[in-house]
């Protein structure tokens, strides 16, 4: 088991470019520790917050992904889970496009729990994030968005009309929305289009 993992379980999304429509950063604003139910969540909760801001220099890849901040999914996967799916050969980190198309592939160690759009599906997500798996949310588009879902109670989302699960989320061009611990919903516009993936060990 990875050093960072003890315990606790991230099921996340790297969110590596949809801006999100609602007010991420008021979830953290108003009592972050409401959404927190252990001490393991409060102790993720705290290192996951040093992973919220993009580096001053490239850090572990080229220019233009310490631009886009996808280091923050890639970073997070492979320091809690010792997961480095999406780390380029060459060094830097896969698009959330790339993410999307690399977890659809049949060969692919993540397997689909269904469209965010699902109750059941989003029920799957939380507990395998409760049971310490790798869990992400995925969209494509320009340019795409992935986000990071985490353990914890599902919690009621009026824009989705779903319980929604916890999850961490880092967009490019809205790096003052970032967060940790806010519903699902605060990272995707709506549930349509989005897809929940686990990773097998």
């Amino acid at each position: 088991m990875h050093r960072r993992r003890a315990g606790t379980a991230l099921a996340a999304l790297m969110l590596a470019g949809q801006p999100a429509l609602a007010a991420a950063s008021s979830c953290m604003d108003g009592d972050p520790q409401a959404w927190l139910d252990t001490p393991a969540q409060r102790a993720l909760y705290t290192r996951l917050g040093a992973y919220l801001s993009c580096p001053d220099h490239p850090v572990d890849g080229p220019l233009a992904d310490r631009a886009a901040c996808n280091y923050f999914v890639g970073k997070v996967l492979q320091e809690e889970f010792g997961v480095d799916d999406f780390v380029r050969p060459t060094g830097g980190w896969l698009t959330a496009n790339e993410i999307a198309a690399k977890v659809a592939a049949p060969q692919s160690r993540w397997r689909s729990l269904g469209p965010a759009a699902s109750q059941a599906a989003l029920r799957r997500a939380s507990e395998a994030a409760g049971e310490g798996a790798a869990v992400i949310a995925v969209s494509t588009g320009s340019p795409g968005h992935v986000a990071l879902v985490l353990p914890g109670a599902l919690r009621r989302s009026g824009n989705w009309k779903l319980d929604v699960p916890n999850s961490a989320s880092f967009s490019l061009g809205a790096v003052e929305k970032a967060y940790v611990f806010c519903r699902l919903s605060y990272a995707f516009g709506g549930p349509e289009g989005v897809t929940l993936y686990r990773r097998e060990s």
